[in-house]
């Protein structure tokens, strides 16, 4: 299983002579991207056996800094990123040093042999053998700048050589996801694709086939694409761009995956629990005790909206139960629960106690600015820390000032939404 990766190298580079002799530019000086670094520790003697598995592709390894700079010169095209630096590395015990030098340089030959100067590198210091490649920025053939490959193509051509070695590959469907919304996935937080993945699972224990279970989703405000035509089925909520292919969310969830588990199903799984009949008692006289008043404004707005979002009481209601309009807030509970929690704690319900709240907050941190100016380093810690509280308080009043119309307007379409379902249920009757 080949992994590949590459990036761009800048820095400083002058003529090999001129820059050896510099007296300014000793090796503990050199920058950290030049040339001669990104060279030296290709062809590291400890990692590749005395240089044994170092070889040139267009160029002299021996000499290969001194022919990029020769290219270089020759086109007027010194400056800008000068290498390119990639590596290809190899599962544990998969290939022998030779073999993996052997790909790296059919490897290299595919992708810039043609019109670059390539110096492949293999390291044999880690358990995992890879390969390195620098490659000169400029072409010696027409002096064009070398572009640098994108991700996807190496791993094509590199899964390509793999297989006709009879190596294994990285199985790959489509794009993963982004960074933050992993980290969330991972931490256990709502995700478009945890919502979507619980809907899913849903309608494949209540349904038995694809028409059923497009017709379950669509019920929950989803919109799927199960044509046989398609390599991907996928999903989206109705006011999403983009779907999502249902394979992202495993193995389970391919095409015959989905398939199988349908026809697994008895025809028992679509019946409904029975309505249970209330049986006529006696009434209680109850004495209504005087209770707190409703609470209105911000705070009541917050508190609703928690409600529907199932963050109250402590996040029991289904993610995939929520309406469609509210679903993309739910990857902004956290932020919507501390807003909540500031109106709370500070009795706030219009906007004019909000901003007399930002302002007075405002203030505080100019003032504690003031006091750290002339505090003691070890004092100035427990200044700071109240100056952080009281900054991440005044982005949360600038936030709940931005959230709240947002928040009144979709609450607005949702109460239309159920009125009309109202009528027609009763017009049905």
């Amino acid at each position: 299983m080949a992994v590949t990766k590459i990036w761009p190298v800048r820095g400083r580079l002058d003529h090999p002579i001129a820059y050896a002799m510099n007296p300014e530019k000793t090796d503990a000086k050199l920058l950290p991207d030049s040339l001669e670094d990104v060279m030296n520790y290709a062809v590291n003697e400890e990692k590749t056996e005395k240089k044994f598995y170092v070889s040139g592709i267009n160029c002299n390894p021996a000499i290969a800094r001194s022919e990029f700079q020769i290219v270089k010169e020759q086109y007027g095209k010194t400056g800008g990123i000068i290498v390119y630096h990639a590596y290809q590395s190899f599962s544990e015990g998969e290939v022998t040093p030779a073999e993996a030098h052997r790909i790296g340089m059919e490897f290299a030959k595919t992708v810039w042999g043609d019109k670059y100067q390539v110096v492949v590198a293999t390291h044999l210091n880690t358990h995992c053998l890879h390969n390195h490649f620098v490659v000169n920025s400029v072409s010696f053939r027409d002096g064009k700048r070398c572009r640098q490959k994108q991700w996807t193509e190496l791993s094509r051509i590199s899964d390509e050589i793999c297989k006709e070695h009879q190596l294994s590959i990285v199985e790959r469907h489509g794009k993963g996801l982004p960074q933050q919304l992993a980290k969330a996935e991972r931490e256990g937080a709502p995700t478009r694709l945890v919502i979507a993945r619980e809907a899913l699972d849903e309608g494949l224990a209540r349904c038995c086939n694809l028409r059923e279970l497009k017709s379950f989703l669509f019920s929950l405000g989803y919109i799927c694409q199960f044509d046989d035509n398609r390599k991907y089925w996928t999903i989206r909520q109705r006011d999403w761009k983009r779907t999502i292919r249902l394979v992202r969310m495993g193995e389970q969830y391919a095409n015959e995956a989905i398939r199988e588990r349908l026809k697994s199903n008895s025809p028992e799984v679509r019946k409904v629990a029975p309505i249970r009949r209330r049986v006529k008692t006696k009434k209680k006289v109850r004495v209504r005790k005087k209770t707190n008043r409703k609470i209105g404004g911000l705070r009541g707005l917050y508190c609703h909206y928690c409600y529907l979002l199932g963050y109250y009481p402590r996040r029991q209601a289904k993610l995939y139960r929520v309406s469609p309009l509210l679903r993309d807030d739910l990857l902004k509970l956290n932020y919507i629960s501390q807003e909540a929690k500031l109106l709370q704690k500070y009795q706030i319900d219009t906007m004019e106690q909000l901003f007399l709240l930002e302002e007075s907050i405002s203030e505080r941190i100019n003032q504690l600015k003031e006091q750290r100016k002339t505090m003691t380093p070890e004092s100035r810690k427990v200044i700071s820390g109240e100056i952080k509280e009281k900054a991440q308080q005044l982005v949360l009043c600038r936030n709940i000032a931005k959230r709240s119309p947002h928040m009144k307007e979709k609450l607005g379409q949702i109460e239309k939404e159920r009125n009309c379902r109202d009528r027609e249920e009763r017009s049905r009757e």
